[in-house]
Order: C-alpha cells, then sequence, then structure tokens
C-alpha cells in the first residue's frame, strides 16, 4: 500500500560500521538525520531513499529516487 501523499515512504539503510566491516560512516545515525529532517515534508513525488555506506550497496541505492552511497 504505502503512503497516499506524496512524500517520503521509506528510508532504508545498510547496517552500517556497527555491523558491516566495509562500512564508511554510520549510516542509521544518517538516516536518522533524515527522517528527522525530511518526516511530513511535502515532496513532489512518492520518494524512497536507500542509504549504502560501502561499494557493495546492498540496500540498490541505483533503483530508488534518492541513492546515497558513501565510499
Amino acid at each position: 500500500m504505502g503512503s497516499e501523499k506524496d512524500e517520503i515512504v521509506n528510508i532504508i539503510v545498510c547496517p552500517g560500521t556497527t555491523r558491516c566491516k566495509f562500512a564508511t560512516i554510520d549510516s542509521p545515525g544518517l538516516a536518522k538525520k533524515i527522517d528527522t529532517k525530511l518526516f511530513g515534508k511535502v515532496m513532489p513525488v512518492r520518494m524512497r531513499i536507500a542509504i549504502s555506506v560501502c561499494p557493495n550497496a546492498c540496500t540498490s541505492p541505483r533503483l530508488n529516487e534518492i541513492g546515497i552511497i558513501a565510499e
């Protein structure tokens, strides 16, 4: 189902530095900051955000409206 409004539908995030030896930054912390800043804001379309903090890109950031890859 998802959201009926044009807003952030979900933020997918990799495990980050706490559980991945390839991670370069704290991805859950970044996701929380993005969620705090954008929650409830009207967007041009329904948007999905994926955050991956290593080159493996386990969250498939290239398949979402916004994809963040930290290398």
